[in-house]
């Protein structure tokens, strides 16, 4: 069981997981063979769906929807960690977009808020919300013991790839970047893996962090955007603390976006403790040096009946907007013809 200090999860946690290049294990922390795979097309309503499973994980991927990954399950407890489709808040927002949408796991690239790409060759390209991968259809490659997607957005010259596989009780992705430009180009990556919840689930992140950035809170609660805030504790604007590692209740209408500073460790968490599962993920922080932290207490995206979910991000800038992280120089750059590549590892237990 893990600890509700800032330190002893962390400590907890990563005796039992695996990370990038690390032996996997299995829900007990014991090493594990490669177990067998099975990855089968079938449809998901009316779009194709792919389904990857071993005997610890069952995760079914929509190629025609963003290549979200909409299911992620552990098979011997039947947890599903990832937010579901909401049919209520897409009936109340049925001519907007991302709203509609915001579950299960995808991409946002080149940007996350929207915006206009501020410089260079491309100065001026409108940049949609949350990017341009979520909302078109990938195509897609069944390998032998993985899925192979990828797309190429509109926005920006270059094919985006991402190849994903079960090893035991670990989901991993192998992310790659193309430029087909001779031009270069920033860009801000991040996964967008919103999370099901419950009240007193924990966030756990590395010791060394101990305030974060704030990109968003509803009515400033935690500060005015681009101040830090302290973590775990937190002053409030209405006075007091609030501990932002514990998850509260969706009547509390609060929607928080926080940026941690570059992290020295590839590490972040969220740890239910009613039945003592986790979920976890690993990067290299050279090249994923930030996790951003969405947490949507009923506060998102109306101030009404929201959402109540959470997510962590690992990204490649700290900001939402590529032109504001453009003028703080925190995002990648793409060189002509050049690609990129970087892993991240997404461990159930």
């Amino acid at each position: 069981m893990l600890s509700t200090s800032n330190q002893l999860p962390y400590a907890g946690m990563t005796a039992n997981t695996a990370g990038p290049g690390r032996s996997s294990t299995s829900a007990k922390g014991k090493p594990t063979s490669p177990s067998t795979l099975d990855i089968v097309e079938r449809s998901e309503g009316s779009m194709r769906s792919i389904l990857i499973e071993n005997r610890y994980i069952r995760a079914v991927v929509l190629p025609d929807n963003g290549a979200k990954i909409i299911s992620l399950v552990r098979r011997n407890t039947g947890r599903e960690f990832l937010l579901q489709r909401n049919p209520r808040l897409r009936s109340q927002f049925p001519h907007r977009g991302f709203e509609r949408h915001a579950y299960g796991f995808d991409e946002c690239f080149p940007t996350i808020a929207p915006c206009e790409y501020p410089e260079g060759a491309f100065r001026g390209v409108p940049l949609p919300d949350h990017g341009e991968l979520w909302s078109g259809p990938w195509k897609y490659e069944i390998g032998k013991g993985h899925l192979q997607v990828w797309s190429e957005p509109r926005c920006l010259p270059c094919i985006f790839r991402k190849r994903i596989r079960l090893d035991a009780d670990s989901v991993l992705i192998e992310y790659e970047i193309e430029s087909v430009s001779d031009q270069p180009f920033r860009y801000l990556w991040s996964a967008h893996p919103l999370l099901q919840i419950e009240p007193g689930c924990q966030i756990v992140l590395t010791p060394d962090v101990c305030s974060l950035l704030i990109g968003y809170s509803t009515g400033n609660h935690l500060g005015i955007p681009g101040m830090d805030c302290g973590w775990p504790t937190a002053q409030v604007s209405q006075g007091g603390e609030i501990n932002l590692s514990i998850i509260g209740n969706e009547t509390a209408r609060t929607a928080a976006k926080l940026f941690t500073p570059q992290l020295s460790e590839g590490f972040c968490a969220v740890y239910y403790p009613k039945t003592d599962e986790s979920i976890s993920y690993h990067f290299d922080v050279k090249q994923v040096p930030y996790v951003g932290i969405w947490v949507c207490q009923g506060g998102w995206p109306s101030s009404g009946r929201g959402h109540f979910t959470a997510a962590l991000e690992p990204c490649t800038g700290r900001h939402d907007s590529l032109a504001q992280a453009v003028e703080q120089n925190e995002c990648s750059l793409l060189a002509p013809r050049e690609k990129k590549r970087w892993e991240l590892q997404v461990h159930i237990q």
